[in-house]
Formats: structure tokens, C-alpha cells, sequence
């Protein structure tokens, strides 16, 4: 993977589509409580909290994680933890895992995340020179007391109705206080949302396209970029196998097909697709040996408008292609010749992949295009 920042050409889900507002009423029950810091950790480390599957998305550097502990031991307050109680007494962290891992890693004389070594205050001004460069272990005995028995608000919250609707109200929640420190990314919140066998195939695939794939960046694996493109691509795959039809949640809760008549909100659909097919999704197999396909080929450059980023938008006309291909054992043509036609595009042309990208229409003129080059010679 390159050392650059990104290698994924930006693409604003919502820039050319109208988000989708779910005015659902929910009752909730809520109670705040305090718990000291040195519970939180045990309760951490002992795994009495139920902990979403945001490991590799622990993305605080060392001094952001110091900063924490400078602040409890200063005596400086944090805001809320939000904690859903299950119906099985389990809960789920919903806001807070970073300053858990943080406290607990700290507390418990443990590494950080991809850290070789034990968690020390970093040794710059970020943090008071009383404690500066040091563990837990190497602070004095009213010190390591003050962060054990500092205290923190937790906000515990369950979902009283609708009662088949438990994800929706986490979401929320979770999306909505999800504004401070480094921002979660809409695929990390969604990992946390549906994990399960889909999750786990995409995060598989994320890795083998990481290493195929030169224009990735580290940063584009470790941000889920690369698994939201591999969902995105098997989304819109679903949606024209089915003819036009995408997934829409009905009265009663449960997420079906409908048509779509003008535009794919596509948020929308990636986080339907993640719940319905949270258990496993059969035609990411098809999607597997199009990455093979692709790169078994000399010429590897038509994911991008030009050698050096991946755009989105012909990534997934390309794969959608490809894995079509696959179904009805045609040949797709990855050649020099046919990249220039593709290069060369007129104006006209053009449109369908720059302009209302998430249009039916425009997807239809994407593939066809596409699809008259890369079937000929």
C-alpha cells in the first residue's frame, strides 16, 4: 500500500442525492449513574461491557490518548459515556470505547492498540511535567488513586418500542453524539451496528484488495474505505441483478425489495444492506473472484480517471461488470486500447460518471458504456 494519504478518490454520498430522514418516534428509558474510573477498566478488561467491533478502528495517537489521562488527573471532567443495556443485561459501549481503551490500557499497564509496548504518557508539553513519560505504575501512590477513584457519568439507555426495531435507536444515538475527537467513519458505525458474517467476509476482502491494489493507502484500510467500496460495489451489484430494485424497510419493520424510480439514496441502501445480509450475503463470492480476475490481468489501470487514485464511481462499474461477466461466463478485455477509449471518453460520455452518480439512469449509461468497450477486441 502507498505511504500517501488517501488513494481513494473522495466521493460525497450525499453531494448529488436527498438523505433520508427515519421519523420514527422511539420511548426510551434512560438513567444516568457514575461509575469510577478503575471499575470502568475492569469492567472492560473482565468484558462485562459488550464491546463493537471497532478494534482496528482504535485511531487515537499517543498523545491524543495522554491527553485523557492529563485530564482526569487534573481533575478536568469528561463527557458522558452512552451505555444500551440489552434485554440480556449485557451492554453495548454506544459513545466512549476510545476513552475506555485509553483508560483501561493505561490503568491496567497494558499496550495501546498496534503498540509494542507498555502505554506511558508521551514526554512532551502535551502533558503536565508532573507526570510527563510515565506509566501508571511510575506515578506516585495519591496519583494512581486520584485516576482510580476519579468518576465518570454514564448515560444508560434502553429501547422500550418499537421492540423489533433495537439497531435503529443505537444508530441514532450513536451517529448523533458521534461528533467529538476523531470522527468514526460511516463504515466503522456500521461495523459496530451488523457485525457478523458479512462484516467479516468484507473485512477479509479489504485486506487481499489492500495488497493488490498499489494505489491504497494504509489509510484507506485502516478507515474501512476499502470495505465501505467493497460494499458499496456488491450493493449496486444487488440492485441491478434485481433489476432495478433496492431495499426499503416496510411498516412492520422488515427490510424488502422495492424499485427505485430516480436515484439510489445510497447510505441508505449500504445500511440496509448490512442489517439484511448481516448473517452472510452468497454473491460476495462472485465479488472475490472478480478481484482475482481483474488483477490476473496484465493492464490493471481502469479503477480511477487516471493512474494514480481509485474513484468509486468506476470501481463499482467496473466490478459490476465483471462479476455480471462471471454469472454468464463472458470475457471482460482489460487492455491498453480499450483504457484509452475509456480515457478519451467524450464530453457527453463523460456525464453518466461525474455528474448525479447515484441517478438509474445514469448507472444504466455507466455500465453500457463500459460494457460496449470492454467486450470488444
Amino acid at each position: 500500500m502507498s505511504k500517501k494519504e488517501t488513494g481513494i478518490e473522495q466521493v460525497d454520498m450525499q453531494s448529488d442525492e436527498l438523505s433520508s430522514i427515519d421519523e420514527s418516534v422511539f420511548k426510551i428509558r434512560y438513567w444516568n449513574t457514575t461509575y469510577t474510573f478503575d471499575r470502568i477498566s475492569q469492567l472492560y478488561k473482565k468484558r462485562k461491557f459488550v464491546i463493537p467491533d471497532l478494534q482496528r478502528a482504535y485511531v487515537w495517537t499517543q498523545d491524543m490518548a495522554s491527553r485523557l489521562i492529563d485530564s482526569i488527573l487534573l481533575g478536568i471532567p469528561l463527557p458522558n459515556f452512552f451505555i444500551y443495556k440489552n434485554e440480556d443485561d449485557t451492554n453495548d459501549i454506544i459513545d466512549g470505547l476510545q476513552r475506555i481503551i485509553t483508560i483501561s490500557t493505561f490503568i491496567n499497564e497494558e499496550n495501546l492498540p498496534d503498540k509494542k509496548v507498555v502505554f506511558k504518557l508521551s514526554n512532551n508539553n502535551s502533558v503536565s511535567s508532573k507526570w510527563r513519560g510515565k506509566s501508571f505504575d511510575e506515578l506516585t501512590s495519591e496519583e494512581q488513586d486520584r485516576l482510580r477513584d476519579g468518576e465518570a457519568n454514564i448515560v444508560f439507555f434502553e429501547q422500550r418500542f418499537p421492540s423489533t426495531r433495537k439497531n435503529d435507536i443505537k444508530k441514532h444515538v450513536f451517529e448523533r453524539i458521534n461528533t467529538g475527537g476523531v470522527k468514526l467513519t460511516s463504515q466503522e458505525i456500521r461495523n459496530a451496528l451488523y457485525p457478523g458474517d458479512l462484516m467479516e467476509k468484507i473485512k477479509e476482502l479489504s485486506a487481499r484488495w489492500s495488497k493488490l491494489e498499489r494505489r491504497f493507502t494504509e489509510k484507506d484500510y485502516k478507515k474501512y474505505k476499502i470495505d465501505e467500496l467493497i460494499l458499496r460495489i456488491i450493493t449496486v451489484d444487488s440492485i441491478v441483478s434485481n433489476n432495478y430494485e433496492g431495499l426499503v424497510r416496510n411498516n412492520a419493520g422488515k427490510i424488502i425489495r422495492s424499485p427505485i424510480s430516480t436515484s439510489i439514496i445510497l447510505k441508505n441502501q449500504l445500511d440496509c444492506f448490512m442489517e439484511k445480509y448481516q448473517s452472510g450475503y452468497k454473491d460476495i463470492d462472485i465479488f472475490d473472484k472478480a478481484l482475482t480476475t481483474y488483477y490476473s490481468d496484465e493492464y490493471q489501470n481502469f479503477l480511477g480517471r487516471n493512474k494514480n487514485n481509485i474513484n468509486a464511481v468506476y470501481a463499482e462499474t467496473v466490478f459490476i461488470l465483471l462479476m455480471s461477466a462471471i454469472r454468464s461466463g463472458e470475457r471482460i478485455n482489460f487492455t491498453e486500447k480499450s483504457y484509452d477509449k475509456i480515457k478519451n471518453l467524450d464530453s457527453d460520455k463523460k456525464l453518466p460518471f461525474t455528474r448525479r452518480t447515484t441517478n438509474i439512469s445514469n448507472l444504466r449509461m455507466r455500465i453500457e458504456i463500459f460494457k460496449e468497450i470492454l467486450s470488444g477486441d
